[in-house]
């Protein structure tokens, strides 16, 4: 809410210098926000509204730049940092007592779910535990297809403190899958050097002949598969 009055202050200080370069922002910042409105749904709308937030901070940088070259100076900083304290928390305590209808709330995907103030992940370890006991689970010389937010954990572990380097990990995407299972079965034999799904994929648990389930973990199970899959 405070920026946004910045910005109108900004808009301001801009057009006496560049009436041109005012209003590209101010098109900017309505036309994204109304096309992201209309055609996004969900997390997108973040990626769409990049646009936004860029046109709206230039502006209130702008206004804020008024106020520094004065004996104002103090008030431009106390400004500055309650632009962003202020709608941080209230979004703080939206969470904590959502406000309006339940299509209005924005609920936060996943975990872990952040809700202090200042944000940290002290003691998060969730994210760390769950690849470990999957890594420990997999056979050995194994390709695994596995989605991101699995996948990625699994990688640092592997890249950066040497866990499991006999494993091919490989983040689950349509459609270049297809050519890397080929060539892996191609080059090797499932018999040691299965292929490992983790969690049920759709588009890749159709294509495994005899999966068998590991109950590796209690979130997440693993299907070793070592006949064949289907890539045609």
């Amino acid at each position: 809410p405070l920026a946004m009055l910045l910005a109108v202050g900004g808009m301001g200080v801009l057009a006496t210098r560049d009436r041109g370069a005012a209003r590209l922002l101010v098109a900017i910042a309505l036309a994204t926000s109304a096309f992201g409105a209309l055609v996004v749904d969900g997390p997108l709308l973040q990626v769409f509204l990049m646009a936004t937030t860029i046109a709206v901070v230039a502006l209130a940088a702008c206004g804020l730049d008024r106020l520094l070259s004065g004996s104002r100076a103090p008030l431009a900083v106390a400004l500055a940092v309650a632009a962003v304290l202020v709608p941080h928390g209230l979004r703080m305590r939206a969470d904590a007592r959502p406000l309006g209808v339940s299509w209005m709330r924005w609920e936060s995907k996943g975990q872990p779910q952040i809700r202090t103030f200042v944000p940290q992940l002290r003691h998060e370890r969730s994210a760390r535990e769950l690849a470990e006991r999957l890594l420990a689970a997999i056979p050995e010389s194994s390709f695994v297809a596995a989605r991101w937010e699995v996948v990625m954990t699994m990688k640092y572990l592997q890249s950066v403190e040497g866990r499991r380097p006999d494993l091919v990990l490989d983040p689950w995407y349509e459609p270049a899958h297809i050519v890397r299972l080929a060539r892996w079965q191609r080059e090797h034999s499932l018999e040691t050097h299965p292929v490992v799904m983790v969690g049920l994929i759709p588009g890749l648990a159709d294509r495994l002949s005899a999966p068998e389930l590991l109950p590796a973990d209690r979130e997440i199970p693993l299907f070793v598969e070592r006949r064949g899959v289907r890539v045609q």
